[in-house]
């Protein structure tokens, strides 16, 4: 996510009116409509969206729209308890984000309350908004890039891979801890900050152990998952080992078409990585859940002295 644009240029999302020199702050209000200055570039990217400028839960100023997905949309927010960056997940009943959406978000929050880790996103707060109707997460701003975009864009050297794999095994310990399973691992799920560090965020596909999944990445999805069976922490250890795979070698550890994949992940032979991250990934990518290494915390274990 990229940091909010600075008060420059400022003007009302709704009536176009450009701010006061006087207008500082996440506090300051257009007197016209109530609506928060931002930038001519945020107005420009939001292309009308009615939540640029509103105000969720009497505290949370979007200011920018960060980007939009198939359930909710990503905004760019300032608390104005404190004016620190936050990242607001909205689902909106009025629009294209609709009430389906919401049990998802009920999920996050409950795994994401119990859920606390240096190495997961962190929740704020959640809420209702009214004007627009949205349902929003208030999530800590994450300073970085998603390992999707990190991978696209160059090849990520071996000690900063595994490092990767270690902080993400780590936040999934504590995830199975509290009895969730993520159930949607992938590369666009990890943000890597500009320390190297990985967070996990996205939990709304999470379920409880033992559970049915109803979602699944075609690239990162276990067998049992393309069963249709319920899941559990090895579930997450088989989307790690794609990941690891991945960070190993450059791809995914199978490609094609929906269909084609379904077969390999089910009956389909592993090409092993080199190094220690391909010998991990060929531990974690086996078929059978039970020949997997057994929980998140090993794989912390066995990685340590890699670091090291």
């Amino acid at each position: 996510m990229s940091e909010p644009e600075g008060p420059a240029d400022r003007i009302c999302p709704r009536c176009r009116a450009s701010a006061p020199a006087s207008a500082v702050g996440p506090r300051s209000f257009c007197p016209h409509d109530g609506a928060v200055w931002v930038t001519r570039a945020a107005v420009e990217k939001s292309d009308g969206d009615p939540l640029l400028g509103a105000t969720l839960g009497d505290r949370f100023s979007v200011v920018g729209l960060a980007k939009t997905g198939s359930v909710a949309a990503i905004y760019e927010g300032i608390d104005q308890t404190s004016d620190a960056l936050v990242a607001l997940k909205v689902a909106r009943s009025d629009g294209a984000y609709v009430p389906a959406a919401f049990p998802s978000f009920g999920r996050e929050r409950r795994a994401l309350t119990e859920c606390v880790s240096p190495r997961i996103v962190s929740l704020i707060a959640s809420g209702v908004s009214a004007r627009p109707e949205a349902h929003f997460l208030a999530l800590g701003w994450l300073d970085g890039e998603s390992l999707r975009e990190r991978l696209r864009r160059e090849v990520v050297g071996a000690a900063d891979a595994e490092r990767i794999v270690v902080d993400v095994a780590d936040a999934l310990s504590e995830v199975h801890r509290r009895g969730w399973v993520h159930a949607d691992l992938k590369p666009a799920n990890v943000i890597v900050g500009r320390d190297g560090r990985a967070t996990l965020l996205d939990f709304g596909s999470c379920v409880a152990k033992g559970a049915l999944s109803e979602t699944l990445t075609p690239l990162y999805a276990a067998p049992e998952q393309w069963r249709g069976e319920p899941v559990d922490e090895r579930t997450d250890l088989y989307a790690l080992g794609c990941l690891a795979h991945e960070l190993a070698t450059g791809r995914p550890p199978f490609s094609g078409s929906t269909e084609a994949l379904r077969h390999l992940h089910l009956e389909g032979s592993l090409e092993v990585g080199p190094g220690a991250l391909g010998a991990l990934a060929a531990r974690l990518l086996r078929r059978e859940p039970r020949d997997r290494m057994a929980s998140a915390e090993e794989v912390v274990a066995e990685m340590g002295p890699w670091l090291a």
